[in-house]
């Protein structure tokens, strides 16, 4: 799964690695560095806008359109690359709604006795990535919500030693095919097997301080020696999530 994950890099940078058009308004600061981002916050996603792309605000934890109401049912944060195109939940989205979500890197847990260890994974040099995911609008009156979901896949060498599964990362010479309306929910599968992006992961232990969603800073990324550190909290969100 991805449950947590980190953005950390100017908007300027992100705004010419990829290609962006727009940028959503920001009054409240939610794109400034985040080192601890977490389910049901609002994130940044990147969607098309003709030929190039736009960045937007939108809720992690995806409500299909055909709730009744967003609190309704699990809160579906990641989805199965293996089931994604089936699901109800997803299926819609995956065929004409997706998008990219960009990163500096994701954070997994390792279960040691009755500890869980934080690992944080990224590229070399803090270098952004983009997971692949999907987004929906939800409606109902006067009451709107757009919301993403990331999708995840079995874990590579890298990951496999702390957890089953990881986002799907998607190198940058998929991302306009991924981003595409017009690719279909076939071709958009092949664009999930072709990704390879996750073999280039770095990976560090770090603070057991982001189990805790209040917790936010550049020090919860860096790395530091599991034995040092004082009995943690265990990851968690108050949430019911919905992993699929």
């Amino acid at each position: 799964m991805c449950g947590r994950y980190s953005l950390f890099s100017p908007l300027d940078a992100l705004g010419e690695l990829f290609d962006l058009v727009e940028i959503a308004a920001d009054p409240l600061g939610l794109l400034a560095p985040r080192y601890n981002i977490a389910p049901t916050q609002q994130v940044a996603i990147i969607r098309a806008a003709g030929a190039r792309h736009r960045l937007d605000l939108v809720r992690w934890g995806l409500v299909p359109a055909w709730r009744q109401r967003p609190s309704e049912g699990p809160l579906c944060i990641n989805a199965r690359s293996e089931s994604v195109a089936s699901k109800p939940s997803f299926s819609a989205a995956f065929g004409r709604r997706r998008c990219l979500v960009p990163a500096n890197g994701f954070y997994e847990w390792h279960t040691e006795g009755k500890l869980k260890q934080p690992f944080f994974f990224h590229f070399e040099e803090m270098m952004p990535l983009c997971f692949a995911g999907l987004w929906e609008q939800w409606s109902s009156g006067d009451d709107h919500l757009t919301s993403t979901a990331i999708i995840t896949t079995s874990a590579n060498r890298i990951v496999e030693p702390v957890h089953p599964r990881m986002p799907v990362i998607l190198e940058p010479a998929l991302h306009g095919e991924w981003l595409d309306p017009n690719t279909d929910a076939r071709a958009a599968q092949g664009i999930l097997a072709r990704a390879e992006a996750s073999r280039l992961l770095l990976c560090r232990p770090v603070s057991r301080a982001v189990n805790a969603t209040a917790n936010e800073g550049v020090e919860l990324i860096e790395p530091v020696d599991p034995q040092s550190q004082a009995t943690p909290t265990q990851p968690g969100n108050d949430a019911q999530l919905d992993l699929f």
